[in-house]
């Protein structure tokens, strides 16, 4: 979790669909002046810190929302972490 510019690890809650999100954009190419449009309705609702992260990763295809939207600060599920792992396979 990022709070106040610092991050904090707490191993035994859960993590949320930003933070993952965040945890793999060492993975994803640089996209030279990435500046894309939110494919959420919820785009209110990203933590700053995390919304270039996630557009990135919905550019990419490796995270998508449903029709509540991306849903940046639910606690991600195990099926969604398989899915993002089989798309950064």
């Amino acid at each position: 979790m990022v709070s106040g510019g610092k991050i904090y690890f707490y191993p035994q809650s859960n993590i949320t669909r930003a933070e993952v999100c965040t945890a793999i954009q060492s993975f994803l190419p640089n996209l030279a002046g990435f500046n894309a449009v939110a494919p959420f309705k919820d785009e209110s609702a990203f933590p700053g810190w995390a919304r270039a992260n996630i557009l990135r990763a919905a550019v990419y295809g490796i995270v998508q929302g449903d029709e509540r939207g991306f849903r940046p600060n639910s606690a991600i599920t195990r099926n969604e972490i398989a899915v993002i792992l089989t798309r950064l396979y």
